[in-house]
């Protein structure tokens, strides 16, 4: 590679202010500079590069096992990427200083032990890990523009001995700005790009609403829970305090505009919550709960909403680098890990939402006369918003059903409309959206909940267990000054869903009850140090057992008996080479090779007093001498006669003369 080492790993140190990049600059470029001093280099067998790329296999095994063992995945990945040019350091050492410069290519695969007739191929490591080296910076560093300047500046010093000897220098200089140049907008552009859709992504695709800061939550469409009750999947598990009901509602999200069939947050960006004093504490409304339990579920790359009872004040032993929450109630986790198991104190009468405001009544312009209409026919007065729930409630209860299953594709296009005056049938979501917008239209503030319902308790452990099937919508209410769930769902729904429950769910509960328990033994307790104990724990039987299997595969068959150790050992393969006589001949006529001198570096030295022609007609006989010494696979018996054949042809030609 021709991009000088020490300039090179000075770069990476002014751009590496991460451990993992010090830990393998300083060592590289004393590595790659070192291979300036051909005196150190040694020829190196395919054995040895096997057993060195074995190595490396395991240093990056064991950087995988404790990166996933002690971080989040996304961090983990993120760790993997920047320590693994420290892995393959190894590796790039032997070629340093080997005699060859270069890696046999059967030293990367497990077929390599197999012979292989004729030269094996072999390539040079030194611009694969260079690119690990860029990705590896990348992954350290804040991507800014002097960052991409620098990586750019390396990639053309790379390159720069590597252009067509036909091509002026400027104008191959010319065409190389303009690709950094060219590649400097694209990605600009990509990143604005990203931001226009995760900022305009909900106004473009639903025509309204205002997107907030995670997209994920918000908008939900009538059907969207729908498709979630067909799993029977467990996401959830529920511990409520000893001798306590489980809280029966779990909150996710709320939503206050309605169009088109779809519930969007208007103005919901999420905002930091104050941590609290001991371990993952965070303070989520300035009241403190009276109730309390426990809630444990997994994070999708250690992000996402977290499942709450109405009302929740605080979280205890949330491990997560933030905690942020909207104006609607809705709290997200960011950088935490794969799994939490968190306690939460709550106060069912005290929801910590944002008060009501004028889209807290707001009507969809195409079902406003039949909602009005409905209203005063229920008579709903504003001034009695208890009064109003319970004739809601009473409404829904006398002349409508739960029907299972219903989705977004049988859904017409005013599914509002057709489930108030003909189906009068549809699960929660229709309930809960017929209920907001009734209310919504005798002025009661009203917003629409999704989550889930918690009623269902373990078989093995006696918590409560929440599946998929168990999503559910609801209203919740403005009345007397605070905020209030109200569910006007007919109470049979959660038998029917259960009736339609899979044959294998008892199976598939014990897996997930397994899956469940080492999950927590792994992840709990993270912010006090037990789980980073458990976890070096594991990482340190992975890596025993990598390292046994090396062992396994490099140490003998089996063991010698004293006689065979005392034994002499037998001479190395290829002592009787003819290239030695040939060397002791022309050491005769101070022209030997010298001590440690490479064969490359010695046939260079005779060109001048031998001629460029005896340099050439040597060259195929230290190709045959390298296989017949160093090549496990040897020489066949055509090419030993080959190679003594040659070796006395050249003597007899070019030869010093007696």
């Amino acid at each position: 590679m021709n991009t000088p080492p020490l300039l090179l790993a000075a770069a990476l140190l002014f751009w590496g202010r991460q451990t993992g990049l010090l830990a393998f600059a300083v060592p590289m470029a004393l590595i790659l500079e070192g291979r300036r001093l051909t005196a150190w280099r040694s020829p190196l067998t395919v054995k040895q590069f096997n057993r060195i790329s074995d190595l490396c296999t395991v240093l990056f095994a064991a950087l995988v096992a404790y990166a996933y063992s002690t971080r989040a995945a996304t961090a983990a990945i993120m760790s993997i990427i920047e320590w693994m040019p420290l892995s393959y350091l190894p590796l790039l050492t032997a070629q340093a200083y080997s005699v060859e410069g270069k890696v046999d290519i059967g030293a990367l695969f497990m077929s390599r032990r197999k012979p292989v007739e004729g030269p094996r191929a072999a390539f040079d490591l030194a611009y694969p890990y260079f690119i690990i080296c860029v990705l590896s910076a990348g992954a350290a560093n804040v991507r800014t523009p002097e960052f991409y300047a620098g990586m750019f500046a390396l990639a053309a010093w790379s390159l720069w001995g590597a252009r067509p000897g036909r091509t002026p220098a400027f104008a191959w200089a010319g065409l190389l700005l303009a690709a950094g140049g060219l590649g400097y907008l694209g990605q600009r552009g990509l990143h604005d790009l990203q931001a226009v859709l995760e900022n305009k992504g909900g106004w473009l695709l639903f025509g309204s609403g205002e997107a907030p800061s995670d997209p994920n939550w918000s908008h939900t469409a009538i059907g969207r829970i729908g498709r979630l009750k067909q799993s029977d999947e467990i996401i959830l598990r529920v511990t409520p305090a000893p001798g306590a009901p489980p809280p029966p509602l779990l909150r996710q999200a709320s939503f206050d505009h309605y169009n088109a069939a779809q519930w969007f947050a208007s103005a919901a960006d999420f905002r930091p919550l104050r941590p609290l004093a001991g371990p993952g504490g965070w303070a989520i409304s300035p009241v403190d709960g009276g109730e309390a339990a426990s809630i444990s579920t997994y994070l999708r790359g250690g992000k996402g909403i977290l499942p709450l009872p109405t009302g929740a004040a605080r979280v205890g032993r949330l491990a997560a680098a933030a905690v942020t929450r909207n104006r609607l109630g809705a709290v997200q986790v960011e950088d935490g890990p794969g799994f939490v198991d968190y306690d939460v104190r709550f106060a069912p009468s005290s929801v910590a939402d944002a008060p009501p405001g004028k889209i807290d009544l707001d009507l969809p312009p195409a079902e406003r006369p039949l909602l009005t209409g409905l209203a005063a026919s229920l008579k709903l007065n504003p001034r009695r918003p208890r009064e109003a729930q319970a004739a809601v409630a009473r409404f829904f209860d006398r002349g409508f059903r739960y029907s299972l299953y219903q989705e977004a594709g049988k859904v017409g296009a005013r599914p509002l409309r057709d489930f108030l005056l003909s189906t009068r049938s549809g699960h929660c979501e229709y309930f809960a959206t017929a209920t907001v917008l009734l209310l919504r239209a005798a002025g009661i503030p009203a917003r629409y909940v999704t989550g889930y319902a918690v009623q269902e308790r373990g078989r093995l452990d006696g918590s409560f267990v929440v599946r998929q099937r168990h999503g559910h919508a609801w209203a919740l209410v403005y009345a007397d000054g605070a905020w209030a769930d109200l569910d006007t769902t007919p109470s049979t729904w959660a038998g029917e869903e259960a009736r339609g429950a899979s044959f294998f769910e008892p199976a598939r509960d014990l897996l997930s009850w397994a899956l469940f328990r080492f999950s927590r033994w792994r992840w709990r307790e993270p912010v006090s140090g037990g789980g980073q104990g458990r976890q070096r724990w594991l990482f340190g039987a992975v890596l025993l057992g990598l390292a046994w299997k090396l062992w396994s595969e490099l140490r003998p068959a089996g063991k010698l008996t004293r006689k065979a150790r005392s034994a002499p050992r037998p001479a190395p393969p290829g002592q009787d080479s003819e290239l030695y006589r040939l060397e002791r001949t022309l050491a005769a006529a101070d022209l030997g090779r010298r001590s440690s001198e490479p064969l490359s570096d010695w046939l260079d030295r005779l060109a001048a007093p031998v001629g460029r022609e005896a340099v050439d007609a040597l060259r195929p006989v230290v190709a045959l001498h390298n296989r017949y010494r160093f090549d496990p696979a040897g020489l066949s018996g055509a090419e030993r006669r080959e190679l003594t054949l040659a070796a006395e042809s050249w003597l007899a030609r070019f030869g010093p003369k007696p």
